[in-house]
C-alpha cells in the first residue's frame, strides 16, 4: 500500500472485514466511559478497554469501569507500570477495578513519568498481584513498527518473557498491535511472531475516521515508523488535511490476509477512537460489524 492508498475513503468493505469487525474492542477515556454515547454507538458485548492516563485517580477509572459494565460491555482497564507507587497501591488499585466489575486488564509501561518501582509491564506480572487477584483475561501490547527506545530482539524478548507468566494463569491472554496505516509491516510482524514460536492470538489495533492531521499527531506521539513515513512522503498531504480518513482499505487488508492465512490468529481489530467515539462507532456500524449499534438503536 503507498501514501495515496492510505488516505482512500473506500466503500463499506467486504464480509471477511465484517466478520473480523464483529467482535472488535473499543479504547475510551474515563470521560468517554461515562456518557450516553457509549451505549449507543459500542455493541453489547464489546471489550471496552479504558485509558489509564497520568493523573486519572483509582476513584474516576473505577467509576468509569463500573459505568462501562453497566451498559453491558466488558470493561479492561489499562494497568500503566509507571503509575503504581508500590506493589501495594498496586494490589489496591487492580481489587478495587475487579470489584467494579472489569473483566481483564491490558498491561502497560505508561507514558508518564515513573512514580515507583515498576518501568514496565512485565515488572507487573511478577510481582503476583494479577495471578492472586484472580485476573484471567490479559492484554499485552504488540509493537508491529517497533519502539523507538527498545531494539526489535528486546522488544521479542520481553513479549515472550510477559507471555510466560500471563499465559501461566490467565485463560485469554491476547497481543493488542500498536496502531499501524500500513498493513505491510502489520503483516510482517505477524508472521515473524509465529516463526518465533509466539502463538498468541493478535488483536490488530487502527485508528477510526480522523484528521490526517489528528492522524499525524499521535502518530508522532507513539513513535509510529514506516506507517508514519508514508503518510509524511505523499505529496499531496495538505489537500487531505480537512478531510477525514476512514480505515477501510487498511482494516480490509488486513481482513483478507486473516481469512486467507488463519494461521496468522488474527482474533479482532482494536480501534484506537482518535477522531472521537462517535466517528469510531459509526465506523463499526458502516462496514457491518453486526450493527455497531444496539438493536433498534438509531
Amino acid at each position: 500500500m503507498d501514501a495515496a492508498e492510505t488516505f482512500h475513503v473506500a466503500a463499506p468493505a467486504a464480509t471477511s472485514l465484517a466478520a473480523l469487525a464483529a467482535d472488535a474492542s473499543i479504547e475510551v477515556t474515563p470521560k468517554a466511559a461515562r456518557t450516553d454515547e457509549l451505549r449507543r454507538l459500542v455493541r453489547p458485548g464489546s471489550d471496552v478497554f479504558l485509558t489509564h492516563l497520568p493523573g486519572d485517580t483509582i476513584h474516576t477509572r473505577a467509576n468509569a469501569t463500573a459505568a462501562i459494565a453497566a451498559a453491558g460491555m466488558t470493561p479492561v482497564p489499562h494497568v500503566a507500570a509507571r503509575e503504581a507507587v508500590d506493589e501495594t497501591a498496586l494490589a489496591q488499585d487492580v481489587a478495587a477495578l475487579l470489584d467494579a466489575g472489569a473483566g481483564g486488564f491490558m498491561l502497560i509501561g505508561g507514558g508518564g513519568a515513573q512514580k515507583g518501582p515498576f518501568f514496565d509491564a512485565l515488572a507487573v506480572l511478577q510481582t503476583g498481584v494479577l495471578q492472586r487477584a484472580g485476573v484471567m483475561q490479559i492484554g499485552l501490547a504488540g509493537h508491529p513498527e517497533g519502539h523507538p527506545q527498545v531494539s526489535d530482539t528486546g522488544l521479542l524478548e520481553a513479549l515472550k518473557a510477559k507471555l510466560a507468566i500471563a499465559q501461566s494463569f490467565a485463560k485469554d491472554v491476547t497481543i493488542v498491535s500498536q496502531f499501524v496505516f500500513d498493513p505491510l509491516p502489520l503483516l510482517a510482524w505477524v508472521e515473524a511472531l509465529r516463526s518465533q514460536g509466539v502463538g498468541a492470538k493478535v488483536r490488530v489495533g487502527l485508528s477510526g475516521p480522523a484528521s490526517p492531521a489528528t492522524l499525524l499527531s499521535y502518530a508522532l506521539r507513539c513513535g509510529i515508523g514506516p506507517s508514519l513515513k508514508a503518510l509524511q512522503s505523499k505529496p499531496s498531504l495538505t489537500s487531505y488535511m480537512t478531510r477525514r480518513w476512514r480505515p477501510d482499505a487498511l482494516a480490509e487488508a488486513v481482513a483478507q490476509a486473516a481469512v486467507a492465512d488463519p494461521a496468522l490468529g488474527i482474533d479482532g481489530l482494536h480501534i484506537f477512537p482518535f477522531g472521537g467515539l462517535k466517528a469510531a462507532g459509526e465506523w463499526l456500524r458502516d462496514v457491518g460489524a453486526d450493527a455497531a449499534l444496539p438493536h433498534g438503536a438509531s
